[in-house]
């Protein structure tokens, strides 16, 4: 297996496992695109996702950011994040909290004001 198959199957193992197991293996992988995908999974456990919430990597963060499994505390650190697109991704979120929701409706960027406008769950 080449090393690009054997990573798109690597990021194919991340997006669908159900395992649990697996899923906290690949979100320590040295790879942030498999962690990403970890990030994105549904499935993935509380404690996996929000170690991934303070991953350093933005693209891994942003991932976490619109995943319905990550929790509260995450989402909320995650409303604080330097980097604009994580803020922007996490303002779609629909399991903000409003205090959450209210700190993204004031971003200082127009991106995650708009993000937060067109999240359904907004008030």
């Amino acid at each position: 297996m080449s090393g690009v198959t054997a990573r798109q199957d690597l990021i194919s193992r991340a997006s669908h496992s159900t395992s649990p197991d697996e899923l906290a293996t690949l979100a320590s992988h040295e790879d942030p695109e498999i962690r990403a995908a970890v990030a994105r999974n549904p499935l993935v456990n509380p404690d996996t996702i929000d170690a991934l919430a303070f991953d350093d990597d933005w693209r891994v963060r942003a991932a976490a950011a619109v995943n319905v499994a990550t929790g509260s505390f995450s989402l909320g650190e995650l409303t604080r994040d330097d980097d604009v697109r994580v803020r922007e991704r996490v303002a779609r979120n629909t399991g903000l909290s409003l205090k959450d929701m209210e700190r993204v409706f004031g971003d200082e960027d127009g991106r995650v004001r708009a993000a937060a406008s067109a999240n359904p769950a907004a008030p």
